[in-house]
């Protein structure tokens, strides 16, 4: 990364200690002039991988790119995070990218073998923005979080995709993670009051789903927990019970390995007696309604969950619910992509098996939501209230006053001499509005506005001629918010 007088730069330079030579590739984005772009790199086998982190100067964007670089060819296979994300800390087991924390309270698993991803929700109140990674054997350890949420360790089995959570008796950060001799320690950090503490905790990995946990200080906790989170033993617990998650929360992307089996393996015996509920999970894709707003778009998914060692039924609770549901049948369920991810939970009613996940919607598809450049505006043809997906990426802006990155573009190619309205007076975000004619090489403004109906734009009665394209750039000079906008043909 860095900046090599062009610019920002995604080359990376590799030194060959043994040769003495010098040799460079390059990566699928750059990274910003800040040698702390607050990306998460680390090795795992043969492989570098980066994920995150700022992707331009210090007014850039975050970027949700994950980049797995193969060291012997410096072939590059990329994956997505949920969002943009920084500050956020990675490692890897079993072929399972973990990543965790910076600005998000989330826990994101990675399959390199089949590309699948499944999201843990930490349960944190604030951002976990100094997260440390460990790894022993298959389990990923993620301690430090933040002043008043330091006092958790987030235990991930990769071989179940299971997580736990181990209370410690008091927040800390700035903590050190290391392995010996295939252990993992937790060591020192501090409070929220900057006390120090000399707190070593040792993690053990007894089988693949087993750990020995050690706590050793003045004061003492041990104890054996499986990677359900079940408790076997525990000894002089100064923070009293600590508290755990028993069951696994999947996140499914729709349109992503449509007609996918997804897993849930919880413990219901010793380590080797689980239970499992196939979800059977397809979806169809987003119907536009005919319309060009984007905010009517809806879509439909289904599934038809199968017990396997489970019992013939089963409930379903969250934001639909359905009670003693025969296991194998096909449920249908149809939503509006702007109401966001649905939640739900799958307790087989025999066993106590539960399974917990949601679903996030597609796209929309009325019309594109890649509006972040001249080159991709979305060509309007008739009157009608337009969704904008708000300029936060893309480093498209034409005027780029004051401290401007980003824009949405849109583009109206005239049929008659008439003239024509835009405005976004009922969206609440702060919206900042030029109008150009010509080209994207050659943009020549013609008005502009920024608060006609505050804190909203609107310009009325633009005059057009026909044959003549005409450009509307919404940017983040106030906001980069998504909003909805009208425009009329007069």
């Amino acid at each position: 990364g860095g900046e090599d007088g062009n610019g920002n730069s995604s080359e990376v330079n590799v030194y060959d200690i043994a040769t003495q030579t010098w040799s460079s590739f390059n990566l699928t984005a750059t990274r910003e002039d800040d040698p702390n772009s607050q990306l998460a790199y680390f090795l795992y086998e043969n492989k570098l991988v980066i994920a995150g982190g700022w992707t331009s100067n210090f007014s850039g964007s975050r970027t949700d790119l994950i980049e797995v670089v193969d060291l012997d060819s410096y072939g590059i296979d990329t994956y997505h995070l949920t969002k943009g994300k920084e500050d956020l800390c990675g490692c890897a087991a079993n072929d399972v990218l973990v990543f965790g924390g910076g600005n998000s309270t989330e826990l994101e698993a990675v399959d390199l073998k089949t590309g699948g991803k499944i999201v843990h929700e930490l349960g944190a109140q604030n951002n976990l923005d100094e997260l440390e990674c460990g790894v022993v054997g298959n389990t990923v350890i993620l301690a430090g979080g933040n002043d008043t949420e330091g006092d958790t360790v987030y235990v991930y089995n990769t071989n179940f995709h299971t997580l736990n959570k181990v209370a410690l008796p008091f927040s800390r950060n700035e903590l050190v993670i290391t392995t010996l001799n295939d252990k993992l320690y937790i060591a020192g950090g501090e409070d929220p009051n900057n006390i120090t503490t000399n707190e070593v905790i040792c993690f053990e990995e007894i089988d693949d789903c087993t750990l020995s946990i050690t706590h050793s200080s003045m004061d003492n906790i041990s104890g054996i927990y499986k990677a359900s989170g079940e408790i076997l033993s525990t000894a002089n617990n100064p923070a009293g019970d600590a508290h755990y998650i028993s069951k696994t929360l999947v996140t499914l992307d729709t349109g992503f390995e449509s007609n996918g089996i997804y897993d849930f393996i919880g413990e219901i015996g010793d380590c080797t007696e689980y239970c499992t509920i196939n979800l059977n999970y397809t979806d169809t894709p987003c119907n536009s309604q005919s319309t060009c707003s984007n905010f009517d778009d809806t879509y439909t998914f289904s599934i038809s969950p199968m017990a396997v060692n489970g019992g013939t039924s089963y409930d379903l609770t969250g934001d639909i619910n359905q009670t003693n549901v025969a296991f194998g049948t096909t449920l249908n369920f149809s939503r509006l992509i702007n109401d966001g991810p649905m939640a739900f939970i799958i307790e087989d009613l025999s066993t106590g098996c539960l399974f917990p996940f949601n679903i996030i919607p597609p796209d929309f598809c009325s019309m594109s939501t890649d509006v972040h450049t001249c080159s991709t505006a979305y060509e309007m043809t008739q009157s009608c209230e337009y969704s904008a997906p708000g300029p936060n990426q893309g480093d498209g802006c034409h005027t780029c006053a004051g401290f401007t990155n980003h824009a949405n573009w849109f583009s109206y190619t005239a049929t008659s001499n008439t003239t024509v309205s835009i405005e976004s007076c009922q969206s609440p975000a702060n919206t900042n509005l030029y109008v150009y004619e010509g080209d994207c090489n050659n943009l020549v403004q013609i008005a502009a506005d920024a608060n006609d109906c505050w804190p909203a734009a609107q310009i009325l009665n633009i005059p057009v001629v026909t044959g003549t394209q005409y450009f509307f750039e919404w940017d983040d000079r106030n906001d980069d918010e998504p909003f909805e906008f009208t425009f009329t043909i007069n």
